[in-house]
């Protein structure tokens, strides 16, 4: 690296300055001297040979001289008032520069101990990221690990339901090779057989409602039973001519209702002894030949004849009772082909 020649500083060229004026002041000033010092023998020679106008010529030129001296020195510290005005005004503003720099040099010193600070607290939020990464780290291991044993769980659990779920597809299979080898014949006799089975407990609701004096839901419950009956005879799977004496009771009941509750009763009765009658033939179909006897052979028991009621003004129907039962239709069974 080579030096590079500083440059001076303002109070240097400064004094430098001061100093060149003193000194052509200083020269001034000898000269000036020296002037008058000629002027004086000059004076002085003509006073003593010449004692004439001559004189008074030089001293003219003498004092034309002084004239000029003194308006050069006038001069002169006009340019040095200047100078002085110029170096107190410098002063001045040099006292401002140094609180300016003071104040900045406080600033930078406040911005670099904050700096100071934020690196320390970069360094500590730095370590703690570390220790949370290492954390992290550990954490992602055991989740890893945990992940590894449950999907080795999950693999032979469904390896597990994918057993299962070939026993439940063979035993599917299985079973609708049963359903299929079942005939169609018996298939339509159990349907007629559920639908008997709604159309009985109808008439039996009929009956209690009659019992207990309400003929509107005796009367509602002998509708759904009669259409229940009709539908089965409108089927051409089904044997109509096995339910024409049932169809004729419930019709008889319907008249019946609501004026003459004690012939629909015995309507009804009859009705039910005709279905027990019906569900007995097809059960002798159904089960095997060591229980249908049995049943064929049960005997009815006898119907119990209720007290007639007086039919001189209509029944009001109770407040409990008010609203009827819905009937819920049954599925229909559709044998397999």
């Amino acid at each position: 690296m080579t030096d590079t020649p500083s440059t001076p500083g303002f109070g240097a060229r400064l004094g430098r300055a001061l100093g060149r004026f003193l000194l052509a002041l200083l020269k001034t000033a000898l000269f000036t001297l020296v002037i008058v010092g000629i002027a004086a023998a000059v004076l002085f020679g003509y006073d003593q040979f010449r004692k004439g106008s001559l004189t008074q010529q030089w001293v003219d030129i003498l004092r034309g001289g002084l004239d000029e001296s003194r308006q050069r020195d006038d001069v002169l510290q006009t340019e040095l008032d200047e100078a002085q005005s110029q170096i107190a005004t410098m002063e001045a503003r040099m006292t401002e520069m140094d609180a300016e720099t003071a104040s900045e040099m406080v600033t930078v010193a406040a911005a670099i101990h904050q700096m100071n600070l934020d690196l320390n607290l970069l360094a500590s939020s730095g370590q703690t990221m570390s220790a949370t990464i290492v954390m992290l780290d550990s954490d992602l291991a055991v989740l890893q690990s945990d992940i590894a044993n449950e999907t080795a769980t999950l693999s032979s659990d469904v390896t597990v339901l994918q057993a299962d779920a070939t026993g439940l597809r063979d035993d599917l299979l299985t079973l609708q090779s049963q359903v299929d080898e079942i005939p169609e014949v018996d298939v339509i006799r159990l349907e007629e057989m559920l639908l008997l089975f709604r159309i009985g407990e109808m008439i039996s609701r009929a009956r209690l409602h009659l019992a207990e004096g309400n003929t509107g839901l005796a009367l509602e419950q002998v509708n759904g039973a009669l259409a229940l009956v009709n539908g089965l005879m409108g089927d051409e799977r089904f044997d109509a001519a096995a339910l024409t004496p049932l169809q004729e009771r419930l019709r008889l009941a319907q008249a019946s209702l609501p004026t003459d509750t004690f012939l629909a009763s015995r309507d009804l009765e009859t009705a039910w002894s005709t279905l027990d009658t019906r569900l007995t033939e097809l059960l002798g179909f159904v089960l095997p030949e060591n229980v249908a006897p049995l049943l064929n052979a049960t005997a009815t028991p006898e119907p119990l004849t209720p007290t007639p009621l007086p039919v001189t003004a209509t029944p009001t129907l109770p407040a409990a009772s008010a609203t009827p039962q819905p009937t819920v239709p049954l599925p229909t069974f559709t044998p397999a082909s």
